[in-house]
């Protein structure tokens, strides 16, 4: 799709700076969230969003993109949280889901028609997974990356250890291929986590490097989309799915699967590192299916502190808090003021400190 017309660049432009002088920063949590910043404004006219933020430490990477006209990604973005600017990573093609930790980014290319892995430090940009098939939802932990892929039909989990200087993959090997679907993995160190299918809906299963896998949970009606983070494991839970989606936790080693948030309606998206879990809450929401054509769900970033035992809310404002990432103490997420059609414009990247 071509680009839009001078006029309406500078249109998109002056709106998306009054949007981001005019949006307040998001409300915090009592007793736990320390601060929030926003990140900088989007340097160039033809941006109108910042998108699926990702953090490791102090760092962030986000995607840009002219959302409301053609919902491609065209740049990244490497910001440090509370710096005044943001560091252009250029002929990044970013395409679609991806991690960060450690300076290195991992991300959807595209090759062929299929989606490829791809890993980027802002320098050096890599391929590290392609085929005759789709490689998609690369996460990335120091010098290991997962992500499924379908050279079966069927969806495995697959990894590469990749070269700290490189980023070429120095190995690869298989981490489950077992009948049906393995999809949505993570890893945080040694341990990969993934929703599965061989016995029949979604349970939450995992493995450390070298070990056979194990049922993290199989509880009724199916688990999906779980995050792993000092040896905690989170994901959506849908045993009481009348409500929406719940968040459920377990440590990885042992103990019981604990319900972290049973609110109404959704919960969804969690992430956890740090010794806190974090999701996006729709619980407030008066519209869950959408209402008018440009207003946003009025959905929440909350967080558990597992060390205390207690909820809080990290964001809310009149537009949509949502794809939170945690690394420690560091959460941060987007903020999306307008829905214009189902399309999200004018989105910006927000990061909350959080403390025990």
């Amino acid at each position: 799709m071509s680009r839009p017309a001078s006029s309406l660049v500078t249109l998109v432009t002056l709106t998306l700076v009054a949007t981001v002088l005019l949006c307040p920063a998001p409300a915090l949590g009592a007793g736990h969230v320390v601060s929030t910043v926003g990140c900088p404004a989007l340097p160039d006219p033809g941006y109108d969003s910042a998108l699926a933020p990702q953090v490791s430490g102090n760092a962030v990477v986000y995607s840009a993109s002219d959302e409301s006209y053609a919902g491609d990604y065209y740049a990244v973005y490497n910001w440090t949280v509370g710096a005044a600017t943001a560091v252009d990573w250029p002929a990044i093609p970013w395409r679609g889901a991806g991690d960060f930790d450690g300076g290195v980014a991992v991300y959807e290319g595209s090759r062929a028609g299929h989606s490829t892995i791809r890993a980027t430090n802002g320098v050096l940009d890599v391929e590290i997974a392609a085929g005759s098939y789709s490689c998609k939802r690369p996460r990335i932990s120091g010098d290991r990356v997962v992500w499924q892929q379908d050279p079966r039909g069927d969806w495995d989990i697959a990894g590469a250890t990749i070269d700290p200087a490189t980023l070429v993959p120095v190995s690869t090997y298989s981490i489950c291929r077992a009948r049906k679907a393995q999809t949505r993995p993570d890893i945080d160190g040694q341990i990969v986590t993934w929703q599965d299918k061989r016995s029949g809906g979604f349970d939450i299963r995992a493995r450390e490097f070298g070990s056979p896998s194990v049922v993290i949970c199989n509880g009724r009606h199916g688990q999906d989309s779980p995050r792993v983070g000092d040896g905690w494991i989170a994901w959506v839970d849908w045993r009481n799915k009348s409500t929406g989606g719940d968040i459920y936790a377990r440590r990885f080693s042992s103990g019981p699967v604990k319900a972290i948030c049973r609110a109404r309606r959704a919960q969804k998206e969690p992430d956890v590192s740090g010794g806190f879990i974090v999701w996006t809450d729709w619980r407030n929401v008066a519209h869950p299916e959408g209402g008018s054509t440009d207003t946003p769900r009025d959905t929440d970033i909350r967080a558990w502190d597992l060390t205390t035992g207690t909820s809080f809310r990290v964001a809310h404002t009149s537009a949509m808090e949502c794809e939170p990432d945690i690394d420690g103490g560091t959460v941060v997420y987007d903020s999306l003021p307008d829905d214009h059609m189902g399309e999200e414009w004018f989105g910006s990247v927000y990061a909350a400190t959080l403390a025990h």
